[in-house]
């Protein structure tokens, strides 16, 4: 092959080797005897020869490019599910869109950890009890500044835990010495009775739409000399009315002047009005979020429309949490005997324990 001379390369595709092979000679052959290629001008090189390997599919190759293509897809899929997904997952998370200290930190509540007879107070002893404590601790730290004598339980929207919360934070005052009444601000959907396991033929409705009195509303509960509840009554059609009454207000100032603290389990903030109306009678407003279930984006609106009629938010709860050992986040509860091996071990804990010198210096849990 001469100086300047240039190589063309022809291919031939088929499902059957030999035809491949005699598909690309043919060609070769067709073009040497065209009109414009002079005689002597083009020889061929090499003949086309039957293929052993197919070009086509690549096992290989195809795999290698799928695995590729799918760990990018699949990167790509989970940034985007991070960045629109905004459920709370960690205290920092509920921090940064309330902007305020997180209380307590509230472990899922296992059915064996409850006392008997009571549908939603935890056992003294059990890691829920501690945790109740610690809450309420912080509480009292707050209240060095401030004194609260009727505290708001609430939630940014349903199903986040406010009356677990409510109605054990209250038992936690009352296991301190302190005169505690549980009241159920919730008039659509009240669970406090449910908790104690009392009556709601009579309660908080009844009172404010004067069917009857406050002191045939309050009921005593068994075993507890310090707590007392009033329960929520039947649903009444007008809840927001009543819950922002002269009566309502009347009521509440009563409350406070025959207990130590009034602790109200509120309806929650986004769907109704109700708790709006209740946060202008209280003197400190507790806003309970759930992991994996409030977003940031239902924390940030709840505050907005708190902050908007004045109420007096202090802090917040991550409720129903999972703690992993050794990075403060939460583990799961322990197991039944272990449990009940804890609460063996430990001292049955006074009437005012609320001076014990360890909770004296309790912090706010980060």
């Amino acid at each position: 092959m001469g100086r300047g001379a240039t190589t063309q390369r022809w291919e031939a595709r088929s499902t059957r080797a030999a035809d491949a092979a005699a598909e690309a000679n043919t060609f070769a052959e067709v073009y040497l005897v065209q009109p414009r290629v002079s005689p002597g001008a083009v020889e061929p090189v090499t003949t086309a020869e039957e293929p052993t390997d197919p070009v086509s599919p690549g096992p290989v190759r195809n795999g290698a490019l799928g695995l590729g293509g799918s760990l990018a897809l699949g990167l790509a899929l989970a940034n985007l599910l991070d960045r629109t997904d905004d459920r709370l997952r960690r205290t920092e998370d509920l921090e940064a869109a309330a902007d305020l200290p997180v209380l307590g930190l509230l472990p899922r509540v296992s059915r064996r950890h409850l006392e008997a007879g009571a549908l939603g107070v935890v056992a003294a002893g059990t890691p829920s009890a501690e945790a109740y404590r610690t809450l309420r601790t912080n509480l009292q730290l707050l209240a060095i500044g401030r004194r609260i004598r009727c505290l708001q339980v609430t939630s940014p929207t349903s199903n986040e835990g406010k009356s677990t919360v409510a109605t054990n934070l209250a038992a936690s005052f009352a296991h301190a010495g302190q005169r505690v009444i549980i009241v159920d601000g919730d008039l659509r959907r009240p669970r406090v009775h449910e908790a104690f396991g009392l009556p709601n033929e009579v309660g908080l409705s009844s009172v404010l739409s004067g069917q009857r009195s406050l002191a045939d509303a309050i009921a005593t509960l068994d075993g507890q000399l310090c707590l007392r509840a009033l329960t929520a009554g039947p649903v009444p059609p007008n809840p927001d009315e009543l819950l922002g009454s002269d009566r309502a207000r009347t009521v509440l100032a009563t409350l406070r002047n025959n207990c130590d603290i009034v602790v109200i389990d509120a309806p929650a903030v986004l769907p109704v009005l109700d708790a709006l109306v209740l946060s202008r009678q209280v003197d400190a407003t507790l806003l309970v979020a759930r992991p994996e279930r409030s977003t940031r984006g239902q924390v940030v609106a709840a505050l907005q429309r708190l902050r908007q009629v004045g109420a007096p938010v202090v802090g917040t709860v991550l409720n129903g949490v999972v703690r992993r050992s050794g990075d403060g986040a939460y583990a799961r509860p322990p197991t039944r005997a272990t449990a009940e091996r804890r609460r063996k071990a430990s001292p049955p804990l006074p009437a005012g324990d609320d001076a014990a010198p360890d909770e004296a210096r309790a912090e706010v849990p980060r």
